[in-house]
């Protein structure tokens, strides 16, 4: 009877380590987030979803941020246009340019192409101006005139910015038959104790008079 109780508890310790095998590997085997990953868990104030859900959360907003663009507005025919896509969280991240009526300098100067650009990425909003004017009046080739204007941001969650950081840059000046002229407006946003820094913000560009913005960071 001894021997037969001294068996039953050596099956029993086996059965049971044989149960909480699989859960330690599972433990072991978590995915763990980047330092890029961790910033838009808590930028987009997810901090409360499990692991899967979160990684799921940022799958789906790289694949957005990724796949989201607005094309085609013909900036002479002062068309507008907007785009947006939703997060597994509800969380809606968005694009939009629309033409404005220039004033003062630009108003004298007969710059109509005056377009102001936005997008909205789940935690914060950019929004800024440019101006477009065709190379010459026998071409469609675009140029982007001045270096912008009018910049603004906000943020939301946990995120904050860096106000000195704010820019936009005119990347590429005049389209040619190779590439859009191109600029963007970001900014640094900031969580927390400044955890995390992450460059941010909207890309736009023009090519024979049609143009295009995505959001970046």
């Amino acid at each position: 009877m001894k021997h037969t109780r001294r068996t039953l508890a050596l099956v029993a310790a086996c059965t049971i380590a044989a149960l909480s095998f699989p859960a330690a590997a599972v433990a072991s085997e978590a995915p763990r987030l980047s330092a890029h990953q961790e910033f838009l868990v808590r930028a987009l104030d997810a901090e409360a979803l499990t692991a899967p859900e979160q990684i799921e959360l940022v799958d789906a907003y790289e694949a957005a941020v990724n796949d989201l663009t607005l094309d085609g507005i013909d900036i002479f025919a002062g068309e507008s246009g907007y785009v947006e896509a939703t997060l597994p969280n509800g969380t809606v991240i968005s694009l939009g340019a629309e033409p404005v009526a220039a004033n003062g300098a630009a108003a004298r100067a007969g710059l109509s192409g005056q377009y102001r650009i936005w997008g909205n990425n789940g935690y914060s909003s950019h929004e800024f101006y440019l101006q477009f004017a065709q190379v010459s009046g026998n071409t469609d080739y675009t140029r982007i005139v001045g270096n912008g204007s009018g910049h603004t941001v906000a943020a939301w969650a946990s995120a904050s910015y860096d106000a000195s950081s704010k820019y936009i840059s005119v990347i590429k000046r005049v389209e040619d038959g190779a590439s859009a002229a191109r600029a963007q407006g970001g900014v640094n946003m900031v969580l927390p104790l400044g955890v995390a820094q992450h460059n941010v913000g909207v890309d736009a560009w023009v090519y024979r008079g049609s143009l295009s913005t995505a959001l970046f960071g």
